[in-house]
């Protein structure tokens, strides 16, 4: 059962060093100085690796901010794997998904791949290619769906995509023979457990989400989840208003309009620089693609 309510979505943009980290920083810093349970979990901080947590939590710490705070930075596996709690699944972990991944390349006939399938290489495109499929969201049915017109479309590649189908179908079938399940298939379980009522409904107060340039399908997927169960969330994306550097941003600039499809409301932080206080380098940045004169 989710929550009847109108949550407050703020998308906040500036170029480069203008402070974006600061402000999350300090706004997260409040909250937790705010807070009646020091033990509570409805607060997150998302950034996108482990490194980044990392520098955020030493950022925090040397505000001199003390408390239970470490838990609520994180990222978005992390906080998909908190909200789960799920005691009774596991899940496979990098290291695993290659270790059956191998498995599969050495038993399985292909048709196309062959040969190609035992070369070095090998082990880690198909790794990389089920990873993107999950980001996007895509099954096996789906992908086969997609599939069976471009084999009619390019009869010459039809043994390619089958194998394909076939490689994701293996990948699927092991995954359940050993008891496991894709951590990129959290949110799908997260999703339908709460529709049975087998977890309770996540209760967050703020949710900020820092240092991203793009998201995955399943990344905007989470975020539109977060929505639904959170009173606010923040994004910030680094953007530049500038028309000689706009193109450099059309990635950044599609991620904008996607969050703003979701119900984000911009705001722009102003252009000054809190990087350096060196006038040298303040101007290296400010001129770094522009034409000279």
């Amino acid at each position: 059962m989710t929550r009847k309510h109108t949550p407050q979505l703020t998308l906040l943009l500036g170029p480069a060093g203008c402070g974006k980290t600061e402000t999350l920083i300090e706004a997260f810093q409040q909250a937790l100085k705010n807070s009646q349970d020091l033990l509570a979990d409805d607060l997150l901080f998302i950034l996108p690796t482990a490194e980044h947590r990392a520098r955020a939590v030493d950022l925090v710490l040397r505000k001199g901010l003390q408390g239970f705070f470490h838990r609520r930075i994180t990222t978005f596996d992390r906080a998909l794997g908190e909200l789960l709690k799920l005691g009774g699944i596991d899940f496979a972990t990098d290291q695993t998904r290659r270790i059956i991944l191998r498995d599969i390349l050495i038993r399985q006939q292909f048709s196309y791949f062959g040969q190609a399938a035992r070369e070095p290489g090998f082990l880690e495109l198909s790794a990389r290619i089920l990873i993107e499929l999950k980001e996007s969201l895509v099954t096996p049915d789906e992908l086969k769906r997609r599939l069976e017109p471009l084999k009619s479309r390019f009869p010459e590649s039809r043994l390619k995509y089958e194998d394909l189908e076939r490689l994701y179908e293996a990948y699927e079938r092991e995954l359940s023979a050993r008891g496991l399940v894709d951590q990129r298939d959290s949110l799908r379980l997260l999703e339908k457990g709460l529709e049975r009522g087998e977890y309770s409904d996540p209760r967050l107060s703020r949710v900020w989400i820092d240092g991203f340039s793009d998201f995955s399908k399943l990344q905007l997927s989470f975020i539109e989840f977060l929505t639904r169960h959170a009173d606010e969330v923040t994004v910030t994306l680094t953007l530049t208003q500038d028309p000689l550097r706009r193109a450099l941003f059309q990635v950044v600039s599609d991620t904008e309009a996607a969050l703003e499809d979701m119900g984000f409301e911009k705001k722009e932080l102003g252009p000054a620089n809190y990087r350096s206080s060196r006038a040298g380098l303040r101007h290296l940045e400010r001129t770094l693609f522009r034409e000279g004169k």
